[in-house]
């Protein structure tokens, strides 16, 4: 009897300790997933934090972009003459991570912004060189609001010929590019990520290269300046106008008009310049902000001075815009919105400079020339706007 009870005991025994072995195994593999889990929980964290950590050496650099440019003492030049440039130090935030940025092509249409981000996974120091981090990379492509191009449409660029037809720059549409007849296109072509490029016969000629490109321009809105809008309407009385700030109702011109230095013009309704000169002296540059149509032709000389940069027309409106009629502009216009036609019958039409606009016809006898200073000229209120972002690996 007592050895079977001592056997039995034996059994209870080992059975007991068997059970306190599996529990114990599968507490030991609890806390030991419980302790993968919060160190795959504590990388995804470091993991966003470093994404923000990036996005912040984004928007800290496009900041510095648009309000005067890069900080000469937080950069410094790869290379003298690259045009690529990084920042000196790491920027750190809150001690527990920091961001380093470079900028390449910094003179082109599009710089470049990569931005790298470290923090570190579970509480050192964010450290590149050794494996305590999580990184997270960005990279931003920007586009300069100027006169890059020499056409520019933001929905169709329609050229058609039925005389003599020459434009003497690049071409570009954020959508649709259509040619027709013997016109001479001497620059590139880029047309729309969904848009197309159509010759409707062969009798024109590229003699650059035809180019989809992968995301729109950007084309921001025109803001016009608060003084200008603030003021009371003016009276114009040619020939003269001198340099200051101007409002009208609507401006007429069929005669001379000189302005004598720099102005600003606000027209709240039409534009039209139909005959003699609209000259402007002493170096000055005027900006004409307009909502109404606009039409110029009747043989006039606008901007007889010839620097395309000292007039830029500007507007925000769904408006018509015409240069017709034999009629000579040295200028830019920037107007995302509008439809802008220009057209020559037996007298040519010339445009010397650039042209933004919503839809861009050619047709007839016309010629325009790029002038290549107006691609310091900036349009908007801020010198950059974002064309692509993505996260590299």
């Amino acid at each position: 009897m007592g050895e079977k009870m001592s056997k039995k005991t034996g059994a209870v025994l080992a059975m007991t300790v068997g059970f306190v072995l599996v529990f114990t195994m599968f507490g030991l593999s609890a806390i030991h997933i419980s302790g993968l889990q919060k160190i795959n929980s504590g990388k995804q964290v470091a993991a966003t934090q470093a994404f923000w950590l990036a996005e912040a050496g984004i928007q800290k650099t496009i900041d510095q972009l648009n309000n005067g440019g890069l900080v000469s003492a937080e950069w410094e030049e790869t290379e003298s003459g690259s045009n690529i440039f990084e920042s000196k130090e790491p920027l750190t935030i809150n001690s527990q991570g920091y961001f380093e940025i470079s900028v390449d092509e910094l003179d082109s249409a599009f710089p470049e912004i990569t931005s790298y981000g470290y923090i570190p996974i579970v509480g050192a120091d964010a450290n590149k060189e050794a494996k305590n981090y999580a990184q997270r990379n960005i990279r931003v492509t920007m586009y300069e609001n100027a006169f890059h191009f020499g056409v520019l449409g933001d929905d169709l660029v329609r050229i058609q010929q039925s005389d003599n037809a020459f434009i003497d720059s690049d071409v570009a549409s954020n959508k649709n590019i259509t040619t027709e007849g013997q016109v001479i296109v001497d620059g590139d072509v880029y047309y729309g990520p969904e848009g197309e490029f159509v010759y409707k016969d062969k009798l024109v000629t590229i003699n650059g290269e035809t180019t989809q490109n992968d995301n729109p321009i950007p084309l921001p809105d025109v803001v016009v300046p608060q003084e200008l809008v603030d003021l009371t309407y003016s009276t114009l009385t040619p020939p003269t106008l001198s340099s200051g700030n101007y409002k009208f109702e609507s401006f007429k011109l069929t005669g001379d008009l000189t302005i004598e230095g720099t102005a600003n013009i606000y027209i709240t309704s039409t534009l039209e310049i139909t005959g003699g000169q609209f000259i402007i002296e002493g170096g000055g540059a005027v900006n004409i902000y307009v909502d109404g149509d606009v039409n110029i032709g009747g043989n006039a000389m606008v901007n007889t001075e010839g620097t395309p940069a000292n007039l830029i027309l500007y507007s925000n409106e769904e408006i018509t815009i015409k240069f017709s009629g034999g009629a000579e502009f040295y200028g830019a216009v920037y107007a995302p919105h509008a439809e802008i036609n220009i057209s020559g019958t037996a007298q040519e039409t010339k445009i010397y400079g650039a042209i933004v606009g919503n839809t861009i016809n050619f047709k007839g006898n016309y010629t325009l020339e790029y002038d290549e200073n107006l691609e310091n000229v900036v349009y908007a209120d801020k010198r950059y706007s974002l064309y692509s972002w993505r996260e590299i690996y």
